[in-house]
């Protein structure tokens, strides 16, 4: 026969639970908490039953089932959550901001290059232009000065 040394075993084992959440839970960040349920879990089933076995009882598992905050912890961390969310919001708009400047930056330089190379085939199809009209006009007795000024004539 068993004969157990508690008036109150339920409020002794509550006591018991209750300290052994005020001595981990606050070494937590809030939510490591909401994650760490496990850990909290076997926390108090390591304590609980290191000190209950000497009074017959032998605790098999500890649930921790709901965790919930005071109501003004609760609006803070909703506070916290939702400027979380702005910031990572406000992060992508810019890294899209500035992949815009960039590609645009981008496409009027290749844009420029472009341009300048087609000056520069045209104005060389030019100077091409003139050699052939000088040769053809030596070719037929003038003297590349005149061809010249006829060519700037024309």
């Amino acid at each position: 026969m068993h004969y157990y040394k508690l008036d109150f075993p339920q409020d002794q084992i509550t006591s018991y639970v209750f300290d052994v959440v005020r001595a981990v839970v606050p070494k937590m960040k809030l939510d490591d908490v909401f994650e760490k349920k496990n850990e909290i879990a076997n926390a108090v089933k390591g304590e609980l039953n290191e000190a209950m076995i000497n009074y017959g009882y032998d605790i098999i598992k500890a649930l921790v089932t709901d965790i919930d905050p005071d109501s003004e912890v609760k609006t803070a961390m909703n506070k916290i959550n939702a400027a979380e969310r702005q910031k990572v919001a406000a992060q992508y708009e810019g890294d899209a901001a500035r992949i815009l400047i960039v590609e645009k930056a981008k496409a009027e330089a290749e844009s420029k290059r472009l341009q300048g190379q087609g000056i520069a085939d045209q104005r060389r199809e030019i100077a091409r232009g003139l050699e052939e009209s000088v040769d053809v006009l030596n070719g037929v007795g003038i003297n590349s000065q005149e061809a010249s000024a006829l060519i700037v004539v024309v």
